[in-house]
């Protein structure tokens, strides 16, 4: 089973682009997606609701499991969970349950030791709390491949109540081999996205061995 974890889903764009690709390779998939801002959240649950592989959930990753507010950003694209962020509305938030991305991860996925783990995320400053959750948990390795959306940790230096956090977030990306590969929607066609299809084919080709007969490609991880 590939597994592609979406942490900031928007409309969807990133899950169209690996769906096709994983499509394309004859894998069976599931597709998690966490989108908190609630208007997105049941715009992006009508458009997969027919495709029982895609859970969407309305949640937002933080510090610790408990509600958090969510500040809007005018065009729907930037809203954050930290009121700080330099395009966000301070008057203008919602309420939405916050998770330990961890508690959240291994709840849904109980077997994802056993299965390929695909993450991307676009969270507006939270990948701060996203990659503490990952490997204060000691699951960095569980992904095979790590996708998002320019500099790693851009969107930190953009919360004044976090911003001190940047270079040490960069430090724990670093000194734990996690290396983030842009894959953004709005990027297509301008030469900047990883070649999806050709990554999972190579991360394919180190950790399973396809079962030809199978006509879904279940794989036994070796």
């Amino acid at each position: 089973m590939i597994n592609y974890i979406d942490l900031g889903v928007h409309r969807g764009g990133e899950i169209d682009l690996f769906i096709g690709a994983v499509s394309q390779l004859g894998f069976d998939y599931r597709v998690y997606g966490v989108e908190a801002n609630p208007y997105l959240f049941e715009l992006v649950s009508g458009k997969y609701a027919d495709n029982p592989r895609v859970k969407v959930f309305n949640i937002a990753i933080s510090e610790k499991n408990a509600p958090v507010e969510l500040y809007i950003e005018k065009t729907l694209i930037g809203s954050s969970i930290f009121p700080t962020k330099n395009n966000v509305d301070r008057n203008k938030h919602v309420t939405v349950p916050g998770v330990d991305f961890f508690d959240w991860f291994s709840s849904e996925i109980p077997n994802y030791n056993r299965d390929i783990n695909i993450l991307k995320f676009n969270i507006e400053g939270a990948e701060l709390y996203l990659m503490k959750s990952i490997v204060n948990n000691g699951i960095s390795e569980r992904f095979s491949i790590y996708l998002g959306n320019g500099e790693p940790g851009w969107d930190i230096k953009k919360c004044a109540e976090i911003a001190d956090e940047y270079h040490g977030h960069v430090k724990l990306l670093h000194d734990n081999g996690i290396r983030i590969k842009n894959f953004c929607a709005a990027w297509v066609g301008r030469g900047l996205n990883v070649d999806l299809k050709k990554e999972l084919v190579r991360v394919l080709k180190k950790t399973a061995t396809v079962v030809s007969s199978n006509p879904i490609g279940i794989f036994h991880p070796s």
